[in-house]
């Protein structure tokens, strides 16, 4: 049984927010006539509300949810930057955070004073910095300007610095706040392949982020913050897949044209060449995630009206998207080497496109379909249209290794020996 680190419990924040006062001549002619005013009401509002849960030494959770969720007040109350109103967090060893480009650098000082200044604060002497100095800068990737006063930095350049810093000195406990949207991609992928390397030395990271692919790449758990509160917690995928259905639901469709009677005549001279009819996927249509198994076909039918004339080409399209957000399939019959415009008048279609099955792996996906002759004149509809691929053997737990890949084909294998060719399997 895994070490507790991290227990979090109950952890409130409440603020203040005051109402903007009176102008000073209503307050100046109230006092004049002895008759003050009853004061203005403050009204209060709870960052954090009773959030809850257990981190073991190694764990990586992904904090998701939108701006003003709560993520970063429970990322600074863990830091000790800010006092919980209610509540209590409990942990074992240092903690270090990095929840802003630059904190805890003196702008004055070098790069390399600020090293044995952050690592100080950091809990180092001066000797245990001085033995990791070289691997501080190494990681940087910044030797030439390491004696440049840090003012002179770049944003890209305080983040290799801090997360230099933070990787080599001793933590238990890492606090990281959507941090790594800054940086270029070189530097990125080396700060989460050194993330990996300290969870497996045990190290416990929490992580901050509006990046679902990164969180579900690099995350054992996730919690998922609305208005303060989790509102799931658990495995990555299942969390991030709740989130995911949320956001669509509350997602507004300002020009969707269902039902038909909301657009079924469209005024004189308008540009809009298509009115979205009918959408449906292996013949259902619902606001609730169609299941199909893995190794069915995906078949999906869209009805349309065209209000352009012959000459404009019906040209329509489907983009298939992962709950992570990650593109996975753009395609239309138009893409075709040997595509001919199909120029017909106005009316209704029907336009289906056929997927093989085994083609995507286990997992919530979206369809948007978009039509259009030109990329000036296309639309897209973002119709809350869900399907969940399931049933797949071994597609996401296999001895240990966790698979997130999108596509579930599987490829042909062969094995031979060097020596005499002969097939083994």
């Amino acid at each position: 049984m895994k070490e507790v680190v991290l227990k979090v419990n109950q952890l409130s924040k409440r603020y203040e927010k005051k109402m903007p006062q009176r102008p000073l001549y209503q307050r100046l002619w109230r006092w004049r006539q002895r008759n003050p005013a009853p004061p203005l009401a403050d009204t209060a509002f709870w960052a954090l509300h009773n959030v809850s849960f257990e981190l073991e030494k190694g764990d990586i959770m992904g904090l998701v949810g939108h701006n003003g969720a709560g993520k970063s007040t429970l990322l600074k109350i863990l830091a000790g930057i800010v006092s919980p109103t209610s509540g209590e967090a409990a942990y074992q060893g240092t903690v270090t955070a990095i929840l802003d480009i630059g904190t805890g650098f003196h702008p004055d000082l070098s790069g390399h004073d600020n090293i044995f200044l952050n690592s100080a604060v950091l809990g180092m002497n001066e000797r245990q910095t001085a033995e990791r100095y070289a691997e501080i800068v190494a990681f940087s990737g910044i030797e030439d300007f390491i004696h440049t006063p840090v003012k002179h930095y770049s944003s890209g350049m305080y983040l290799r610095l801090a997360f230099s810093i933070a990787f080599y000195t001793d933590i238990d406990i890492l606090l990281l706040d959507e941090v790594f949207a800054v940086g270029d991609a070189a530097f990125r992928n080396k700060c989460l392949e050194r993330i990996k390397e300290l969870s497996r030395q045990g190290v416990t990271i929490l992580l901050a982020s509006h990046n679902n692919t990164q969180v579900l790449e690099f995350c054992n758990k996730c919690a998922w913050f609305d208005r303060g509160e989790i509102k799931a917690l658990g495995s990555t995928k299942a969390v991030l897949e709740q989130y995911f259905l949320q956001v669509m639901q509350q997602e507004e469709q300002p020009d969707s044209d269902l039902p038909v009677q909301k657009a079924a005549h469209f005024p004189t001279g308008t540009t809009r060449q298509y009115q979205l009819l009918e959408l449906r996927i292996n013949g259902q249509q619902a606001t609730l995630p169609v299941g199909i198994h893995f190794a069915t076909a995906i078949e999906v039918q869209i009805k349309i009206r065209k209000f352009s004339p012959a000459a404009d080409p019906l040209t329509v399209g489907i983009k298939i998207v992962s709950s992570e957000g990650l593109s996975v399939l753009l395609d239309s019959y138009s893409f075709r080497p040997d595509y001919d415009p199909l120029r017909v008048g106005p009316g209704d279609y029907l336009v289906t496109a056929r997927l093989p099955g085994a083609l995507l792996n286990n997992g919530l996906y979206r369809i948007l379909v978009y039509s259009g002759a030109t990329a000036v004149s296309t639309q897209e509809w973002q119709l809350p249209l869900l399907f969940r691929i399931a049933d797949k053997p071994y597609a996401n737990e296999m001895d240990g290794f966790t698979n997130h890949a999108v596509l579930g084909l599987e490829s042909g294998w062969t094995v031979q020996t060097l020596n005499d060719h002969t097939l083994l399997y």
